[in-house]
């Protein structure tokens, strides 16, 4: 039997994503039936979701939620599905959810390996970029304290990880306030980044919300 899957993940395709295909299919054949939208939309977006993860996280059956299980510290990492290609000049956006936060103990990054499953991959991994809750930015696993921020995740808040290929830095978005957080963001041809989330306090919680690119 034929599967609707990949009609149903085209679906969930953000707004922007919608419109670059809607776009480049006015320009080629102005007349085309929603059906034609939706072959071409499936074939052009590529679902974003948790993939993999270590001990001590549980991915969700829809694999948008990632949480954590058991108190530990940053020995499991949990992994998104796509790879990004870093010598390009896409603009990168993943947009998610702090479900639960018990005031510390979460980092988001990018990393360029996805073996660190049961370690950190803030260590585990070079390159690789990422920050945490008090503000600390780790890259290549080493604390730079001139990238230091206030707090930066509370729980409800609603954030985006922008990772801007063209000026090869990263940026963090929260109430419509853009913040570059690291830049000089490696960009080779052998090099190519996931998204990546550890966390250590029982019941935290993220939500991947939205993801697109430019």
């Amino acid at each position: 039997m034929y599967s609707m899957q990949p009609f149903i993940l085209a679906k969930e395709a953000s707004e922007s994503t919608k419109s670059v295909v809607y776009g480049y299919l006015r320009r080629i054949y102005p007349l085309f039936s929603d059906l034609v939208f939706y072959i071409c939309l499936m074939y052009y977006y590529e679902s974003e979701y948790f993939d993999k993860c270590g001990e001590g996280h549980i991915i969700s059956d829809d694999k948008r939620t990632v949480t954590r299980s058991v108190f530990g510290v940053w020995n499991s990492t949990v992994y998104c599905h796509k790879w990004i290609n870093s010598n390009t000049n896409n603009i990168i956006t993943w947009t998610f959810k702090i479900a639960k936060n018990e005031d510390r103990g979460i980092a988001v990054g990018i990393c360029s390996s996805d073996d660190c499953l049961n370690g950190d991959f803030q260590a585990g991994t070079v390159p690789s970029y990422s920050i945490c809750t008090n503000g600390y930015m780790f890259i290549g696993g080493l604390y730079t304290p001139a990238h230091q921020y206030e707090k930066l995740f509370e729980q409800s808040n609603i954030i985006s990880i922008i990772l801007d290929l063209k000026q090869a830095k990263l940026c963090y978005k929260l109430n419509d306030k853009l913040k570059d957080l690291i830049t000089g963001i490696t960009k080779r041809d052998d090099v190519r980044y996931k998204f990546a989330i550890a966390m250590t306090n029982e019941g935290d919680c993220i939500e991947l919300m939205d993801h697109f690119v430019q």
